[in-house]
């Protein structure tokens, strides 16, 4: 019997056989294709090992948008290229959010609106914004050799483009822009580069690949080593998972990456004191969006350091001597979801 899953990719391809073509898709296909290192010839031999019929002519006019694939073709080129059949899909469903771009011919105003529409949860939008902004950097760049600044801003924007794509849904395109972003790895940022990796993990575990997420998170852990300050990486789960050992569901997660035990226990004991606050444990679970993450933990720490008072305990300055207690046990506690 076949699938429903099977049946809507089969309608998903029927439908896109019908059209036109794609430009979008086409780019897209010459993308995966130069990025195995694969001729048109190399692809047509290719799809015969998986019991398909693509002629490099055909592949030609599908990557310059003059017809689409049918079903068939695009199940061969999504087992050639390890990508699944909606990813296609999810490609033209972009292609019409390009038609809106903004005429704007300003990188570093597109980008600053693109973010305003991503804080107002237009995520299309803010992804129409990156993708422009993007691709007249790209134009300014000679190809053979961009500059070491045109790279980490084109990076910068990838990775802004990949968080839209996640937020939209399209899981594998997000994945598709990080590991892009990735490929220019040593001529951008470490901050970058931790992000990138740990937006990557965030995509392996909604795949459920949580192995591959560790790795990925144990990576930018190994990146950020190389930096002078730690990074303090908060992650939310609404439902909380189970965690520790623990009968009760974890919703907060922290990862501190530091170059060295003293600065890991330093970060280690601010955090402490600053999830003491159950205003910001509330506001954190409350948070829609990572910037609001961001301003209302730097927020409070500003308060607290202003003060000088320790909201936790009431009092103002040191605490007095007595028993010290694990800061990760403490963690522990006040992080998990309440009943």
């Amino acid at each position: 019997m076949e699938s429903a899953r099977s049946r809507t990719e089969q309608t998903s391809g029927s439908e896109l056989a019908d059209a036109k073509g794609s430009v979008r898709l086409g780019q897209y296909l010459h993308s995966l294709r130069t990025g195995y290192g694969y001729s048109l010839r190399k692809v047509e031999e290719k799809a015969r090992v998986h019991g398909g019929e693509i002629d490099n002519s055909q592949l030609s006019r599908y990557e310059k948008g003059i017809c689409y694939p049918s079903f068939d073709k695009l199940r061969t080129l999504a087992r050639i290229f390890n990508v699944s059949i909606q990813t296609f899909s999810d490609v033209v469903d972009l292609e019409e959010l390009e038609k809106n771009q903004p005429t704007i011919s300003d990188p570093d105003e597109l980008v600053k609106r693109g973010h305003e529409e991503f804080r107002l949860g237009d995520y299309g939008r803010a992804y129409a914004m990156f993708q422009r902004a993007r691709h007249l950097l790209e134009e300014r760049e000679d190809p053979a050799a961009v500059s070491p600044e045109g790279a980490r801003e084109i990076a910068r924007i990838r990775l802004a483009t990949a968080i839209a794509l996640y937020r939209l849904g399209k899981i594998s395109l997000s994945e598709y822009e990080i590991r892009q972003l990735l490929r220019l790895e040593r001529n951008i940022d470490p901050g970058t580069v931790v992000r990138a990796l740990l937006q990557l993990s965030n995509v392996h575990a909604t795949f459920g690949d949580f192995l591959l997420a560790e790795m990925e998170a144990s990576h930018a852990l190994a990146v950020a080593s190389g930096l002078a300050e730690p990074i303090l990486a908060i992650g939310i789960s609404p439902a909380g998972i189970p965690f520790g050992g623990q009968r009760r569901l974890t919703d907060l997660f922290f990862l501190i990456c530091s170059t060295d035990d003293r600065g890991h226990l330093r970060t280690l004991a601010r955090l402490s004191r600053l999830v003491g606050s159950d205003d910001l444990l509330q506001a954190l679970r409350q948070a829609e969006q990572h910037q609001h993450v961001y301003e209302r933990a730097k927020n409070l720490r500003d308060c607290r350091a202003a003060s000088g008072v320790d909201k936790t305990s009431g009092r103002t300055g040191r605490l007095p001597p007595g028993p010290r207690r694990n800061p990760h046990e403490r963690l522990g506690r006040l992080l998990r979801r309440p009943d």
